[in-house]
């Protein structure tokens, strides 16, 4: 149903194929670094309806299990936490 991020970033022996790797914790830094490289060609899209500020608040203790378990993968190789 759903795949990693790493699935979507990665060959099947692990190389990162992209140059950049940005949290959505750090989308500030992450939007200036990308506006600079791309000399400004980057804009905002942004979702007004969206309720998740802060992805922590989001879960309660089974649904964090679920998502642990499910996403182990990226949970280790990005160090997120809840």
């Amino acid at each position: 149903m759903h795949k990693n991020q790493l699935d979507w970033l990665t060959l099947s022996n692990g190389q990162i194929l992209v140059d950049d790797l940005f949290k959505i914790e750090a989308f500030q830094k992450a939007y200036t670094e990308i506006k600079i490289k791309t000399q400004g060609l980057v804009e905002l899209n942004m979702n007004p309806k969206s309720k998740s500020t802060v992805y922590r608040q989001m879960f309660n203790d089974k649904t964090r299990k679920i998502v642990s378990k499910r996403f182990e993968k990226d949970i280790n190789y990005f160090k997120y936490t809840f």
